[in-house]
């Protein structure tokens, strides 16, 4: 199993109406380094969670996911943060991360509301 690729995956609320391009664009070559942090943040956005290596590297990659959904996790009238630490191995388990690329696209996703298949 430490031999297996490590995948998450990161859902986020997209206020903005971006269009999937624009998702894509902002996400190539974005990396961040995994671990045993569990940070969240809750808000109108809902929850968004990252397993990084610190609070600090968690809450990066959700301000990433903010920036292109047009919502803002420090603002503290509407959001809140929180951090825990797993033991559990499998979920706790230390690498450097980006998102994957198929046939040189990276593999974002985007739909129109909060269930349904994404968008081709």
């Amino acid at each position: 199993m430490a031999n297996r690729a490590v995948r998450k995956r990161l859902s986020y609320r997209d206020f903005t109406g971006a269009s999937q391009e624009a998702h894509q664009a902002h996400w190539a070559g974005f990396r961040w380094s995994t671990g045993p942090v569990i940070v969240t943040s809750r808000g109108p956005w809902g929850l968004v969670r990252v397993l990084a290596a610190s609070a600090s590297e968690g809450q990066r990659v959700i301000r990433h996911a903010g920036s292109i959904g047009g919502w803002d996790p420090d603002d503290p009238e509407v959001g809140e943060w929180t951090v825990q630490v797993t033991d559990y191995s499998r979920n706790g388990r230390r690498a450097e991360v980006g998102v994957r690329v198929r046939e040189g696209v990276p593999s974002v996703t985007k739909r129109e509301g909060p269930s349904g298949a994404p968008l081709k």
